[in-house]
């Protein structure tokens, strides 16, 4: 591969993250978190029920159950409600939202930019919140 080759899949990665990212947030202002006594966020109205294929299969929750309601409950400024659906929703939510300039300042670097303190940053966080998703799921199903 080439090094403009390189470069080229370097940006387009960075563009899918940065996408994915802004995506998140976006819909996380745009869609309304569920009223009381609903488990659904909505659009407009109207209610929009997100199923989990690990509820819908094993009847138990996942990891990652309540992150969409936790999302929107904080992008509307109800963080309580945010802790409610997921523990983790808040940092999460931050961790997606730093990813947006953090991609743009890859973009504009290029794999420059990509250091090794830079790589090693992106595998410990992936790692501890990973982690801690699954640390978090397992004291749910004994319900802590």
């Amino acid at each position: 591969m080439t090094k403009e080759q390189a470069i080229k899949n370097f940006k387009s990665e960075q563009l899918l993250q940065l996408a994915f990212a802004l995506g998140i947030i976006l819909l996380s202002f745009i869609l309304s978190p569920p009223n009381a006594g609903s488990t659904c966020v909505s659009l407009g109205g109207v209610n929009i029920n997100i199923p989990c294929t690990s509820k819908l299969i094993s009847g138990c929750d996942c990891p990652g159950c309540g992150l969409t309601r936790s999302f929107t409950a904080l992008a509307h400024g109800r963080f309580k409600d945010s802790i409610a659906y997921h523990r983790l929703g808040i940092p999460l939510f931050i961790l997606i939202a730093m990813q947006i300039p953090f991609r743009i300042y890859l973009l504009q670097k290029g794999p420059e930019g990509y250091t090794l303190w830079v790589r090693k940053f992106l595998s410990y966080s992936a790692a501890f919140f990973g982690i801690s998703l699954i640390f978090n799921w397992i004291l749910s199903l004994f319900g802590i």
